[in-house]
């Protein structure tokens, strides 16, 4: 469920709910620097730049899923209305694309990039 289909008063108690999983998350400088690093693309072809964005988002799933688990689970818990012990049980394609869907639901990059500066 994206942010814009919650109510005001539901997405309230999810903004309240996810807000210091994030900050968990984001507060790991193992995770950031991962993240953060600059990569050399130039000279690359699209699949190169592709390839290499690829390995660097796959240096994070170990930080995510070892140190984080909980955090993640929590967070696709309360954005999809189940309960932290569903999405821990449910199949992981259905987890992927949960975690697609939050990842690329703007009006909570939104929400959450208007206090990063």
């Amino acid at each position: 469920m994206a942010l814009k289909d919650l109510s005001t008063n539901d997405a309230a108690d999810v903004l309240v709910q996810i807000s210091p999983l994030i900050g968990n998350i984001t507060s790991d400088e193992k995770l950031m620097e991962r993240i953060g690093k600059a990569s050399d693309t130039e000279g690359l072809t699209e699949v190169g730049r592709y390839a290499k964005s690829l390995s660097r988002v796959f240096s994070c799933i170990p930080v995510l899923l070892v140190d984080h688990r909980s955090d993640v689970f929590g967070i696709v818990a309360a954005l999809k209305r189940k309960e932290i012990e569903e999405v821990a049980g449910q199949p992981i394609v259905q987890t992927i694309n949960d975690l697609k869907e939050i990842v690329e639901d703007e009006d909570l990059r939104s929400f959450f990039s208007a206090f990063a500066s």
